[in-house]
């Protein structure tokens, strides 16, 4: 309370290797896929957490010179202490793209779930969730490459439609419960005004609300009551993938790779705990999609 800290939150502080030991076990997926990517010699994996894509990258790339990269000085030293004890040859250091370029120039910088971070917890004079600490982050990698150099990004995505309604039922009072305390906890969006939901009803226990909003909830329902402390302060999609374009394009980058995409196990698991439908046709939807890899080279 001293600090400001919710107890669960606290508790997450004084749990940093159980945390990163999370992070690792929930890599599965798409991440490993962003690693063909890569070109040249040098490679760099932005806010590295548990090491999990540094372990990626020197088992793939045994030759390259692979540095990982961090905000947090316990997590640097988390990561000093697993190469130490699993004999890993890759680096890591202090860094932070929001303020500035990298220490030299490299072929390839990795973003692997960590923009979503940078738009979501760095405290600008417009407050948090300003889409500039993106751009800046994503120009200071840009101006960090080699020519030929590369930016891999996978991350959230948002959803490319302005104003519409969906409706999220719920199979049990959890789950609307759940839905009740985001709706109140949630600050991200801060370009959705409205709709932030519009309507909860607790008897037929259905919510509905932009479908950004209730995007940004679905995929912090999957992380469950554990993470939610740590889930709920961040928004997942912040670009669409055509703003994805548009900022590359602008800064003069070619574009490689640009897709979207649901990732797997998302619906599989949410559908055991919800039902989508367009609130005003009352059609059934799909999940929107959740990610988005983008490759740029310089």
């Amino acid at each position: 309370d001293m600090f400001g800290f919710r107890k669960d939150e606290f508790d997450r502080l004084n749990n940093e290797d159980k945390y990163l030991q999370t992070m690792n076990d929930s890599s599965e997926s798409t991440k490993g896929t962003i690693a063909d990517f890569v070109t040249g010699v040098s490679v760099v994996d932005v806010g590295s957490g548990g090491g999990i894509m540094l372990d990626l990258l020197e088992e793939k790339y045994p030759d390259k010179k692979i540095i990982g990269t961090d905000i947090s000085t316990n997590v640097i030293e988390a990561l000093e202490k697993k190469k130490s004890e699993e004999g890993h040859h890759w680096q890591v250091v202090k860094h932070n793209f929001v303020e500035g370029h990298f220490g030299e120039k490299v072929d390839t910088v990795i973003f692997s779930s960590i923009l979503h971070e940078v738009y979501s917890y760095t405290e600008t004079e417009n407050g948090r969730f300003d889409i500039e600490t993106v751009r800046l982050a994503l120009k200071n990698a840009y101006d960090s490459l080699k020519p030929g150099g590369r930016i891999v990004i996978r991350d959230g995505v948002k959803t490319p439609a302005s104003n519409k309604l969906m409706k999220v039922s719920f199979k049990n009072k959890a789950g609307l419960s759940f839905f009740q305390n985001y709706a109140q906890d949630f600050k991200g969006l801060p370009d959705v005004k409205d709709n932030r939901p519009t309507c909860i009803n607790t008897e037929e226990l259905y919510a509905v609300g932009d479908v950004n909003f209730m995007r940004e909830f679905l995929y912090t329902y999957t992380w469950g009551n554990e993470s939610y402390s740590h889930e709920v302060q961040e928004q997942f999609g912040y670009f669409t993938l055509e703003e994805y374009k548009a900022f590359f394009e602008e800064i003069g980058a070619k574009i490689i790779e640009a897709r979207e995409f649901l990732e797997p196990g998302y619906e599989e698991h949410l559908s055991e705990l919800v039902s989508l439908s367009d609130a005003e046709s009352g059609c059934k939807e799909h999940f929107p999609n959740s990610n988005c890899i983008i490759v740029v080279e310089k």
